[in-house]
């Protein structure tokens, strides 16, 4: 490896030198003989591609849950909140007892991890409220469930300056299994997501202290009867504050937080 001192800034090939920058320095070496071909099929690469494939199907596993989540959620979460959702996807896959390179997701192992997951890093869920909510799963109905506190008022701790409303958001996500498939390199949900398996349901309500909160918010589930073991439920909690003007709600992010509240296996 060389520095490349030229007025030039070349960044490529040529012939049998390779430019590239680094750090914002630029830099030339030898052309390497190494190919995406060479990389998949020699038995010296062999470890790294099969870790570069569960690396991999944790991406597509929490691309899976992120597709779900609402459009109006993106002020819940911060720029690191995907690559720490993932990193969990993978610490779990990292335990299953499968050889290495076919590792299955198994949600229930290490189910504790979940727990109490923020969606924000700076903006903690009970930072602005209380967090001791009571949520409740009963996979015979299928039903998920969330108590809410008498008032407003047994609610706000801190609410964001010059909010009339609050809006909470409750949520449930099951986490199915992915198994890899050696024939198709790559890892498979079974039975396939779908669209039962997340629920979302919200109220909204004006933040004066005597103001009475809704009776349990309720999700259903309807496909969770009949799944075998290993499906993991996730109860996720939100609150968001507006501001109304002219009849308007203006969302005021600045303390709008989200969190995994429960976790059931």
């Amino acid at each position: 490896m060389a520095k490349a001192s030229s007025i030039l800034r070349l960044q490529g090939t040529i012939q049998e030198i390779t430019f590239y920058q680094r750090n914002g320095k630029w830099f030339a070496r030898a052309k390497s003989s190494l190919t995406g071909k060479k990389v998949k099929k020699s038995p010296r690469f062999k470890r790294s591609m099969e870790n570069m494939r569960e690396f991999g199907a944790t991406s597509v596993i929490t691309k899976q849950v992120w597709a779900c989540f609402p459009k109006n959620w993106k002020h819940f979460r911060d720029t690191g909140a995907f690559n720490r959702y993932k990193s969990i996807v993978y610490r779990v896959m990292m335990n299953d007892a499968g050889d290495r390179g076919q590792h299955a997701f198994r949600p229930t192992r290490l189910w504790e991890l979940w727990q109490g997951f923020p969606f924000h890093k700076e903006k903690y869920f009970g930072s602005s409220c209380h967090a001791d909510f009571s949520s409740a799963w009963d996979p015979a109905t299928g039903i998920l469930s969330l108590a809410l506190p008498a008032t407003a008022g047994d609610l706000m701790l801190d609410p964001s300056g010059g909010a009339t409303h609050a809006r909470i958001d409750f949520a449930g996500i099951i986490l199915t299994p992915y198994l890899p498939n050696t024939a198709l390199e790559q890892w498979i949900s079974d039975p396939e997501w779908r669209s039962e398996f997340f629920a979302t349901t919200s109220c909204t309500f004006p933040i004066a202290d005597a103001t009475i909160l809704p009776p349990p918010l309720t999700l259903s589930f309807p496909a969770t009867p009949n799944l075998p073991p290993g499906y993991l439920m996730q109860a996720l909690v939100g609150i968001s504050f507006y501001q109304e003007v002219a009849s308007v709600m203006n969302l005021l992010p600045d303390k709008s937080s989200m969190m995994i509240l429960k976790v059931w296996g």
